[in-house]
C-alpha cells in the first residue's frame, strides 16, 4: 500500500482537528510497518518521511501544500550524507568483533560517543530552553517541549535494575560488568570538572588521534552557539548510526561466552535504538524542521556539518577496528 492510498484510506487528507494530534504516534505505528525494510539506509528514510509528515500536522495545519518544500529539505539533506550513512552501516567493525576481549575494546571507544551525545544534547537545551533565573519563555514552545522530553529519559532512564541513570552512566556501569577499562573517560570527566578547558583535555588524552578529532569537532560545534548546526550534529549522527545487526553479535557472544556478563550491556543498545527509533529519532526530526524552517541558509549549513559529524564518526569507528 502505497502513502497515498493511506492517506486516501485513513482521510488523514481531509481537514485535521487539533483534536487528531493525540493520534500522530498512531499514524506512525501504523505505517512505519509499511516500510519496514531490511535495508537500514531504505528504513531510515522511510521514518524520514513519515515523521516529516506527522510534524506538518501537528505544527501547521492539514494543508500539504507546506509540507512538501520542508520534506524536501530534509531529502535533500538524507541524499548529500547518504555515501556517509552506508559507510557506517557496512563498517568492517562490526564483523570484526569476534571476542569479548573485542567487545571490550569497541566500548573503550565507543564510550566517547556516548559522553559527547549527552554534551551535545545538554548544549541544545541551553540552547533552546530556559536554564537561567529569573526564567522566562523561549521562542519555540514546540522544540522546547521536544529537547526536554529527549533529556528526561537521555538524563534520568529506568535502569535494567530500577535505578534512574543517564544512558552515560548505564554504559559505564556495562563496561566495569564486562572488564573494559573506564579509566581514561572517568579522567577526562575529572579533568574537566576540575576546570581544564574541554579541548585541552582532549588533547590530554592518550588515546587515538581520530577519537580525539571526534570529540573536537563535537565541541567545536556546540561552542558556535548555533542551535541549527548542534541540532544537526546531534540528528543525523546519532545512535540509529549501529545497526540492528549489532544487537544480534552481542546475543551471539552471549551464547558463545556464557561466563560474561553482557545483560546490561545489551540492555544499553537494545534501549538505546527503541528510544532513538520510536521516540527521540522522531523528535529530532522535529526540531530540524523547526529550527530549519525556510531559511536555505541554514539548511546548507545543516548539510554541511551532518556530514562532517557522520565522517568524524567514521574516524571513531576506523580507530576502535584499529585497536582490536
Amino acid at each position: 500500500m502505497g502513502w497515498d492510498t493511506a492517506l486516501q484510506k485513513d482521510s488523514i487528507s481531509q481537514k485535521i482537528e487539533p483534536t487528531w494530534l493525540i493520534s500522530l504516534p498512531t499514524l506512525y505505528g501504523i505505517y512505519g510497518k509499511v516500510f519496514t525494510l531490511k535495508d537500514e539506509q531504505w528504513k531510515y528514510n522511510a521514518s524520514v518521511s513519515i515523521f516529516s509528515i506527522a510534524y506538518t500536522f501537528s505544527l501547521k495545519s492539514p494543508n500539504l501544500g507546506y509540507f512538501w518544500p520542508m520534506q524536501n529539505q530534509i531529502n535533500e539533506v538524507n541524499s548529500f550524507i547518504q555515501g556517509e550513512r552506508e559507510a557506517l552501516l557496512s563498517h568492517p567493525l562490526y564483523a570484526n568483533i569476534q571476542t569479548v576481549q573485542h567487545l571490550r575494546k569497541f566500548t573503550e571507544g565507543h564510550v566517547y560517543a556516548v559522553w559527547d551525545f549527552m554534551s551535545l544534547l545538554k548544549a541544545l537545551q541551553i540552547q533552546l530552553t530556559c536554564t537561567q533565573v529569573p526564567w522566562f519563555a523561549t521562542d519555540l514552545a514546540s522544540t522546547r517541549y521536544l529537547i526536554n522530553e529527549i533529556v528526561l529519559a537521555e538524563e534520568s532512564d529506568e535502569y535494567v535494575d530500577g535505578r534512574r541513570l543517564s544512558h552515560y552512566e548505564m554504559y559505564l556501569d556495562a563496561m566495569e560488568r564486562l572488564g573494559a577499562d573506564i579509566k581514561p573517560i572517568e579522567q577526562l570527566v575529572e579533568a574537566l570538572k576540575a576546570g581544564r578547558p574541554v579541548l585541552a583535555a582532549i588533547s590530554d588524552l592518550e588515546i587515538d588521534e581520530r577519537i580525539k578529532d571526534f570529540l573536537r569537532f563535537t565541541f567545536e560545534t556546540i561552542e558556535s552557539k548555533e542551535p541549527h548546526k548542534i541540532a544537526a550534529a546531534f540528528t543525523f549522527g546519532r545512535e540509529d548510526l549501529i545497526p540492528d545487526m549489532f544487537s544480534s553479535i552481542l546475543g551471539s557472544l552471549k551464547q558463545q561466552f556464557p561466563e560474561e556478563d553482557l545483560d546490561r550491556l545489551i540492555y544499553y543498545f537494545q534501549r538505546h535504538i527503541e528510544l532513538d527509533g520510536d521516540e527521540h529519532g522522531p523528535l529530532a526530526m522535529k526540531m530540524i524542521m523547526e529550527l530549519g524552517g525556510d531559511d536555505a541558509q541554514k539548511w546548507e549549513e545543516m548539510k554541511t556539518i551532518s556530514k562532517e559529524a557522520l565522517e568524524k564518526r567514521i574516524g571513531l569507528w576506523d580507530a576502535i577496528a584499529a585497536s582490536l
